[in-house]
């Protein structure tokens, strides 16, 4: 398209104050393989009174725009390929109707297609004549390789009549050979009759030798079966031995407890039915002592030490620490319980049933060190059951949210009995101490993704998911009017146990952006926010972008409580304002007259808060 230089000057040659022209066709017309449409285009004119604008070939007409936006005058034009100013377009429509200048662009539209379909037409002529040169090309080829062909063939007939020269000789050795080829014919029946008979003899031999192979293998098999009876029946008496002789040092510790432990036995029998023993334990304690008491005696204990209580040195002398060992020799009867096995084994056992013997042993081992960890257990439930007394003078109970309590002035943060690890201690139905550890929390606000893994020691998860805010829209370019808002985030939340170690995805959404143009004028909704992982899905879906026109607020993100987290309503996002807090809406942009307008605003960023607790 032709591109035109236009300048406006008043009558003393100073530049015009129009700072505004419109450009349109004098009425619809096809162009360019479409309609050229009566439409009118904005052209801002500089302070010199001068702009520039490409021009579709044809009549057209310049409006000329004051600056109170009332159109002054109306000016006919016509543009052809040659047109290069204003000025010129402007003289050239005085000798030309639209009509009739309409009707020359018509035609000039069609000689140049005419002119494009000769062009095209001889491009396509000159591609079937370089096609048919390379066709004349490939037929000179295939002529030289027939060529080739034929000699190829006369060459390998040569090569025959070589080859058959040089078979003449076997030939000739072959008719050599035939008087023996006669007398091989003639007796070869009975010469394999002679080998199939050998043959046969060999077969019967091998059977004969495989049988006596099998006999002696089964003869093997019974005997290693009695071997494997009497090693079993060893490793038997072995565990049995080791029974007898835990159960008899459990026994003396049960015999020779003094009447002030009648509750020992019970707690054995607890161990021994895997029970809870930190229950156990609990519920005898519960029956000794009482809150009051505890309470009274408070200031008792901080003055006394362990020579202040009547007895308490005797009663502790005597007793093993809570972690100890056993030397084999500490138990009776045990060695020479060993040493008889040992001398058994090495009379009943060969050498193939060595590794069954081995695993036995092996599970004898294991069994004494469950009888070493079920002593050990016992021997805690004594040393804690002795001092019912004590307890009662040496401990302190704190009466916070967080149960603590204190021995010699210093808090227990753990009790592990056994095995187990207590994490609420009761005194009836009052709870007195509770594990110390807190419970940890991430919480993320950047969009995106990120990995977690929940602590070894977390039985339950807490989420809250905020979703993002949706964009506004754009404001209104001609009438001036204001772009709606975007809604706001959803909001979820919940609560999972957790068995073991899991792995968690956590995603948070982004806000979405606003609307920027007239053709892109809605606001983009906002990134959903979730968390997954371990069997647990949660999500939050994002606010809606904002469309259309009139000013409508945008969405406001609800309250959020739960326990440890708490958010408070979002706050509204006012014209050409972004979201605020996550979750919040943009507000829609506002509005103007001839193009001037403002792009809609982003909502706010979702957030993920994530927390892990013992219970």
């Amino acid at each position: 398209m032709p591109v035109i230089q236009g300048k406006l000057s008043t009558v003393t040659k100073q530049p015009s104050g129009i700072r505004e022209v419109w450009l349109r066709p004098a009425a619809t017309r096809p162009g360019g393989g479409g309609l050229i449409v009566d439409e009118p285009v904005r052209i801002t004119v500089d302070e010199r009174g001068e702009f520039s604008v490409d021009v579709a070939v044809g009549a057209a007409v310049l409006v000329l725009i004051g600056a109170d936006f009332t159109a002054r005058e109306s000016i006919p034009m016509l543009v052809h390929e040659g047109t290069a100013t204003l000025r010129q377009a402007v003289e050239d429509a005085k000798d030309f109707t639209p009509e009739v200048a309409d009707k020359l662009a018509e035609l000039a539209d069609q000689v140049a297609r005419g002119v494009k379909t000769a062009g095209e037409a001889a491009t396509a002529a000159a591609t079937d004549r370089e096609k048919a040169e390379k066709s004349a090309t490939a037929a000179k080829e295939s002529a030289s390789v027939a060529s080739q062909k034929e000699s190829a063939a006369s060459s390998a007939w040569q090569q025959l009549k070589d080859r058959l020269a040089q078979w003449e000789p076997r030939v000739q050795q072959l008719d050599a050979w035939q008087p023996q080829y006669e007398w091989l014919k003639d007796n070869a029946e009975r010469s394999f009759s002679v080998v199939q008979e050998k043959i046969t003899q060999a077969t019967q031999q091998v059977i004969s030798q495989v049988k006596g192979d099998a006999e002696a293998v089964k003869r093997d098999a019974a005997t290693a079966g009695q071997h494997s009876l009497k090693a079993q029946a060893a490793a038997n008496t072995a565990e049995s031995v080791t029974n007898r002789v835990v159960e008899s040092a459990i026994n003396k510790l049960l015999d020779g407890a003094s009447q002030a432990y009648d509750t020992l036995k019970e707690v054995a029998d607890e161990l021994v039915s895997q029970k809870s023993a930190a229950a156990v334990l609990m519920k005898q304690l519960s029956e000794k002592a009482s809150v009051t008491e505890l309470s009274a005696l408070r200031q008792k204990v901080e003055s006394l030490a362990i020579s202040g209580v009547s007895g308490l040195s005797q009663a502790l002398a005597g007793k093993a620490n809570t972690s100890h060992t056993h030397r084999t020799s500490e138990i009776t009867g045990l060695g020479g319980e060993i040493n008889e096995l040992k001398s058994s084994l090495s009379q009943k056992v060969d050498r193939d049933d060595v590794v069954g013997v081995v695993e036995k042993s092996r599970k004898v081992e294991q069994a004494w060190d469950y009888a070493r960890r079920a002593l050990a257990g016992i021997l805690i439930c004594v040393l804690l059951m002795l001092p019912l007394n004590i307890l009662r003078l040496t401990c302190g109970i704190s009466s916070g949210s967080h149960k603590v309590i204190f021995v010699g002035g210093k808090a227990i943060k753990s009790i592990t009995v056994g095995a187990v690890q207590v994490q609420e201690v009761y005194r009836g139905g009052v709870l007195v101490w509770r594990n110390s550890r807190h419970p940890e929390v991430r919480e993320f606000r950047q969009p995106g993704h990120y990995v977690i893994f929940s602590p070894s020691w977390a039985k339950f998860m807490d989420f809250v998911l905020i979703a993002g805010g949706g964009g506004g829209a754009c404001g209104d370019n001609s009438w001036g009017r204001l772009g709606n808002g975007g809604g706001a985030g959803q909001v979820t939340s919940g609560t999972q146990p957790l068995l073991g170690r899991v792995q968690f995805k956590v995603t948070v959404g982004a806000g979405g952006g606003g609307g920027l143009s007239w053709d892109d004028r809605n606001g983009r909704a906002g990134g959903e926010s979730s968390v997954n992982g371990g069997g647990i899905t949660g999500t939050a879906v994002g606010g809606g972008g904002g469309s259309g026109f009139g000013g409508a607020a945008a969405g406001v993100r609800e309250q959020v409580k739960v326990d440890g987290f708490y958010a408070p309503a979002g706050s509204p996002a006012g014209v050409d304002t972004p979201g605020m807090t996550p979750g919040d809406g943009g507000g829609g942009g506002t509005g103007g007259i001839l193009g001037k307008f403002n792009p809609g605003q982003s909502g706010a960023d979702g957030l993920a808060w994530i927390r892990f607790r013992r219970s």
